[in-house]
Protein backbone atom coordinates (compact mmCIF):
# COMPACT_ATOMS: atom_id res chain seq x y z
CA UNK A 1 0.00 0.00 0.00
CA UNK A 2 1.37 3.28 -1.01
CA UNK A 3 0.05 6.51 0.76
CA UNK A 4 0.75 9.79 -0.48
CA UNK A 5 2.58 12.78 1.37
CA UNK A 6 1.50 15.95 -0.71
CA UNK A 7 0.42 18.23 1.18
CA UNK A 8 -2.79 19.22 1.83
CA UNK A 9 -2.69 21.45 4.68
CA UNK A 10 -1.06 25.27 5.68
CA UNK A 11 -0.49 23.12 9.14
CA UNK A 12 -0.51 19.79 9.25
CA UNK A 13 -0.13 18.89 13.07
CA UNK A 14 -0.36 20.83 16.31
CA UNK A 15 3.33 19.75 16.52
CA UNK A 16 3.53 23.07 13.68
CA UNK A 17 1.40 25.45 15.62
CA UNK A 18 3.44 25.12 19.19
CA UNK A 19 6.76 24.99 17.54
CA UNK A 20 5.41 28.61 16.03
CA UNK A 21 4.79 30.02 18.83
CA UNK A 22 7.63 29.08 20.71
CA UNK A 23 9.83 30.81 18.03
CA UNK A 24 7.72 33.69 18.13
CA UNK A 25 8.14 34.12 21.44
CA UNK A 26 11.37 33.95 21.35
CA UNK A 27 12.05 36.52 18.56
CA UNK A 28 9.50 39.04 20.32
CA UNK A 29 11.33 38.60 23.47
CA UNK A 30 14.84 39.07 21.82
CA UNK A 31 13.30 42.04 19.94
CA UNK A 32 11.93 43.46 23.37
CA UNK A 33 15.34 43.25 24.74
CA UNK A 34 17.12 45.12 21.86
CA UNK A 35 14.61 47.59 21.87
CA UNK A 36 15.22 48.21 25.54
CA UNK A 37 18.97 48.65 25.05
CA UNK A 38 18.50 51.12 22.19
CA UNK A 39 15.63 52.95 23.87
CA UNK A 40 16.61 52.76 27.07
CA UNK A 41 19.76 55.37 27.09
CA UNK A 42 17.59 57.48 25.00
CA UNK A 43 14.73 57.43 27.64
CA UNK A 44 17.38 58.22 30.27
CA UNK A 45 18.38 61.52 28.30
CA UNK A 46 14.89 62.76 27.60
CA UNK A 47 14.28 62.55 31.70
CA UNK A 48 17.37 63.75 32.95
CA UNK A 49 16.40 67.49 34.40
CA UNK A 50 20.32 68.54 34.48
CA UNK A 51 20.87 68.35 30.81
CA UNK A 52 20.09 71.32 28.51
CA UNK A 53 16.95 71.43 26.29
CA UNK A 54 18.92 71.32 23.30
CA UNK A 55 20.89 67.82 24.45
CA UNK A 56 16.96 66.69 25.20
CA UNK A 57 16.34 67.53 21.85
CA UNK A 58 19.32 65.38 20.54
CA UNK A 59 18.03 62.41 22.78
CA UNK A 60 14.69 62.92 21.50
CA UNK A 61 15.51 62.71 17.48
CA UNK A 62 17.71 60.00 18.54
CA UNK A 63 14.85 58.42 20.26
CA UNK A 64 12.74 59.10 17.26
CA UNK A 65 15.30 58.41 14.43
CA UNK A 66 15.64 54.66 16.55
CA UNK A 67 11.78 53.97 16.42
CA UNK A 68 11.28 54.59 12.92
CA UNK A 69 13.73 51.92 12.03
CA UNK A 70 13.60 49.39 14.89
CA UNK A 71 9.95 48.32 14.36
CA UNK A 72 9.34 47.73 10.83
CA UNK A 73 12.67 45.74 10.90
CA UNK A 74 11.78 43.76 14.37
CA UNK A 75 8.28 43.71 12.32
CA UNK A 76 10.12 41.70 8.98
CA UNK A 77 12.37 39.93 11.06
CA UNK A 78 9.14 37.90 13.13
CA UNK A 79 7.67 37.60 9.41
CA UNK A 80 10.21 35.91 8.17
CA UNK A 81 11.47 33.97 11.46
CA UNK A 82 7.57 32.77 11.34
CA UNK A 83 7.84 31.88 7.67
CA UNK A 84 11.02 29.98 8.11
CA UNK A 85 9.44 27.92 11.28
CA UNK A 86 6.40 26.93 9.39
CA UNK A 87 8.74 25.67 6.55
CA UNK A 88 11.42 23.58 8.96
CA UNK A 89 8.10 22.64 10.73
CA UNK A 90 6.91 21.03 7.46
CA UNK A 91 9.79 19.27 6.50
CA UNK A 92 9.68 17.77 10.46
CA UNK A 93 5.47 17.49 11.12
CA UNK A 94 5.15 15.82 7.32
CA UNK A 95 7.51 13.39 7.83
CA UNK A 96 5.82 12.37 11.26
CA UNK A 97 2.35 12.39 9.98
CA UNK A 98 3.22 9.93 7.51
CA UNK A 99 4.73 7.90 9.89
CA UNK A 100 1.68 7.69 11.89
CA UNK A 101 -0.20 6.32 8.83
CA UNK A 102 2.65 3.94 8.29
CA UNK A 103 2.62 2.36 11.92
CA UNK A 104 -1.31 2.94 11.78
CA UNK A 105 -1.43 0.18 8.59
CA UNK A 106 1.24 -1.89 10.14
CA UNK A 107 -0.91 -1.97 13.31
CA UNK A 108 -4.03 -3.41 10.79
CA UNK A 109 -1.18 -6.21 9.61
CA UNK A 110 -0.52 -4.78 6.41
CA UNK A 111 3.44 -5.30 6.50
CA UNK A 112 3.95 -4.36 2.39
CA UNK A 113 3.88 -0.35 3.16
CA UNK A 114 7.23 1.77 3.45
CA UNK A 115 7.67 4.99 4.66
CA UNK A 116 8.77 7.34 2.37
CA UNK A 117 9.84 11.10 2.88
CA UNK A 118 10.09 13.82 0.50
CA UNK A 119 13.97 14.41 -0.31
CA UNK A 120 13.66 18.06 1.59
CA UNK A 121 11.93 16.31 4.51
CA UNK A 122 14.02 15.72 8.00
CA UNK A 123 14.00 12.59 9.49
CA UNK A 124 15.50 10.50 6.80
CA UNK A 125 16.99 8.14 9.23
CA UNK A 126 13.88 7.67 11.16
CA UNK A 127 12.11 6.91 8.22
CA UNK A 128 15.10 4.13 7.39
CA UNK A 129 14.32 2.99 10.80
CA UNK A 130 10.67 2.50 10.45
CA UNK A 131 11.43 0.51 7.06
CA UNK A 132 13.19 -1.64 8.71
CA UNK A 133 11.71 -2.53 11.65
CA UNK A 134 8.59 -3.47 8.86
CA UNK A 135 11.24 -5.64 6.55
CA UNK A 136 12.34 -7.14 9.99
CA UNK A 137 8.97 -8.52 11.14
CA UNK A 138 7.94 -9.19 7.26
CA UNK A 139 11.71 -11.55 6.64
CA UNK A 140 10.33 -12.92 10.48
CA UNK A 141 6.68 -13.33 9.52
CA UNK A 142 7.51 -15.12 6.33
CA UNK A 143 9.48 -17.37 8.15
CA UNK A 144 6.59 -18.75 10.89
CA UNK A 145 4.72 -18.85 7.30
CA UNK A 146 6.36 -21.56 5.86
CA UNK A 147 7.62 -23.44 8.90
CA UNK A 148 3.55 -23.63 9.46
CA UNK A 149 2.89 -24.55 5.82
CA UNK A 150 5.48 -26.78 6.38
CA UNK A 151 3.64 -28.66 9.32
CA UNK A 152 0.60 -28.27 8.50
CA UNK A 153 1.37 -30.16 4.92
CA UNK A 154 3.53 -32.82 7.54
CA UNK A 155 -0.32 -32.90 9.84
CA UNK A 156 -2.21 -33.32 6.73
CA UNK A 157 0.04 -36.42 5.76
CA UNK A 158 -0.53 -38.45 9.26
CA UNK A 159 -3.79 -37.54 9.40
CA UNK A 160 -4.37 -39.24 5.87
CA UNK A 161 -2.11 -42.09 7.00
CA UNK A 162 -4.61 -42.19 10.39
CA UNK A 163 -7.48 -42.04 8.41
CA UNK A 164 -6.05 -45.58 6.75
CA UNK A 165 -5.12 -47.28 9.90
CA UNK A 166 -7.34 -45.17 12.63
CA UNK A 167 -5.78 -45.26 16.10
CA UNK A 168 -8.43 -43.51 18.47
CA UNK A 169 -5.91 -42.07 21.02
CA UNK A 170 -3.78 -40.46 18.35
CA UNK A 171 -6.26 -39.06 16.18
CA UNK A 172 -7.75 -37.09 19.27
CA UNK A 173 -4.13 -35.67 19.97
CA UNK A 174 -3.96 -34.84 16.14
CA UNK A 175 -7.42 -33.01 16.30
CA UNK A 176 -6.50 -30.93 18.80
CA UNK A 177 -3.02 -30.31 17.13
CA UNK A 178 -5.09 -29.49 14.01
CA UNK A 179 -7.38 -27.25 15.82
CA UNK A 180 -4.69 -25.21 16.92
CA UNK A 181 -2.83 -25.07 13.34
CA UNK A 182 -6.21 -23.51 12.16
CA UNK A 183 -6.32 -20.81 14.68
CA UNK A 184 -2.59 -20.23 13.99
CA UNK A 185 -3.21 -20.18 10.08
CA UNK A 186 -5.79 -17.90 11.00
CA UNK A 187 -3.59 -15.28 12.98
CA UNK A 188 -0.52 -15.72 10.78
CA UNK A 189 -3.56 -14.83 7.44
CA UNK A 190 -4.34 -11.35 8.79
CA UNK A 191 -0.80 -10.00 7.96
CA UNK A 192 0.01 -9.33 4.39
CA UNK A 193 3.51 -9.00 3.18
CA UNK A 194 5.32 -7.07 0.25
CA UNK A 195 7.34 -8.70 -2.10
Amino acid sequence: MKINYKRRQFVVDKFQVRLLAVSLVHVVIFALLIAASLFLPAILKLQDVTLSVAERGRAAEEFLYIDARFWPSALVVLVLIGAHSILVSHRVAGPLVGFRRVLKVVEEGDLSIRAKIRRADYLGRDAESINAMISGLSGRLREVQEDFGKTYAAWTEVRRKLGEAPAVEAAGSLENLGAQMEALKARIGQFTLGA
